[in-house]
């Protein structure tokens, strides 16, 4: 709701744009991976704008990490956690030095810090968690999906052989029954 607040959103909506190419170009992890980062750049920026850490959104390094969790791998989702607690660092550095004005900022302390950043790996934890969970599930259920096409090839070949005995039945039944 800062009226500096859209110039950082202008930037992040033609990132977006451009991670947007990226993707269609067929990079979408490199996609997933520049969102996501410009994610932590602009929530950075708009924290140092507004109300610092003391914040509701500060809810977004969440959404980001769980983002994150579910598009990328192992090392890029490090490389996205770790940016998110630097960020989190800097604008805690920001709010104690008073590099920009927060209403709040008076009760910034680098014990936040310390806080903040075990909450932030607490939730990737969880969230890198719940992904492989997921993952796991939707291999099992392509496993699954695969043992019952085979099944069902199966029992339409058993049935087909059924019908062609059939037949063979019927014609002899015929035979014997014109006798």
């Amino acid at each position: 709701h800062e009226t500096n607040s859209y110039q950082p959103l202008l930037a992040a909506a033609g990132m977006v744009a451009i991670a947007m190419l990226i993707c269609r170009a067929g990079h979408p992890r490199a996609s997933s991976f520049l969102f996501l980062f410009t994610m932590i750049l602009i929530q950075t920026s708009l924290l140092s704008l507004g109300k610092g850490i003391h914040d509701t959104s500060m809810m977004a390094y969440a959404v980001v990490l769980m983002g994150a969790s579910l598009t990328l791998g192992t090392r890029s989702f490090i490389v996205i956690v770790a940016a998110s607690i630097l960020s989190l660092g800097l604008v805690i550095y920001g709010e104690i030095n008073n590099l920009w004005t927060s209403p709040l900022s008076i009760y910034t302390n680098w014990l936040d810090f310390a806080y903040l950043s075990l909450i932030l790996i607490l939730a990737a934890f969880i969230a890198r968690l719940l992904a492989n969970n997921m993952f796991a599930s939707l291999r099992r259920a392509r496993e699954n999906q695969r043992i019952l096409s085979q099944m069902n090839l199966q029992l339409e070949e058993h049935s087909q052989k059924t019908r062609r005995a059939e037949a063979r039945w019927l014609i002899v039944l015929l035979a014997v029954s014109l006798v």
